[in-house]
């Protein structure tokens, strides 16, 4: 079986793309921009598909020189143990957006439509979290590389 790249071959092809996409946009504003665009999209309750959006919308903007690694980097903020915070603070928001009480889901029949409620006042509280989110970030990133710049 003869193959397309040798092990050798992909390993270098490897290594250059990766230090490629460390080395494009890495001025302080673009791995800003980029960190709080990954975020805002850690906020947006696409379980599981923050990583796949994330590199769908860096490759999308890329015109905009945003540093694709900081878009994905940002978007790791959903981890498992912040993203139950993360989803109260939406749920928590979208509860106030629509003037409803929390609920909570009992085990039964309709289960799936008590889901189905809560995550719309989810995606509708991160409507509003997520640009926070992104703002936040985006001063907090911006000064803390402005920062390490300084003391180097």
């Amino acid at each position: 079986m003869k193959l397309l790249f040798t092990p050798g071959e992909y390993k270098k092809y490897f290594k250059k793309t990766l230090k490629k996409l460390f080395e494009e946009n890495k001025d302080p504003q673009s791995i800003a921009i980029g960190v709080a665009i990954g975020v805002a999209i850690a906020i947006i309750p696409v379980y599981g598909f923050q990583t796949v959006l994330a590199v769908a919308v860096a490759t999308l903007f890329r015109r905009f020189k945003i540093n694709k690694i900081a878009v994905i980097l940002g978007s790791q903020l959903s981890i498992p143990p912040i993203a139950p915070f993360i989803f109260a603070v939406d749920y928590g928001v979208g509860n106030v957006i629509t003037g409803k009480n929390w609920v909570w889901i009992k085990l039964g029949n309709d289960i799936f439509s008590q889901i189905g409620r809560i995550y719309i006042l989810i995606l509708l509280g991160s409507f509003i979290v997520a640009p926070v989110a992104f703002f936040i970030s985006y001063k907090i990133t911006k000064k803390l590389i402005y920062s390490l710049k300084k003391t180097q």
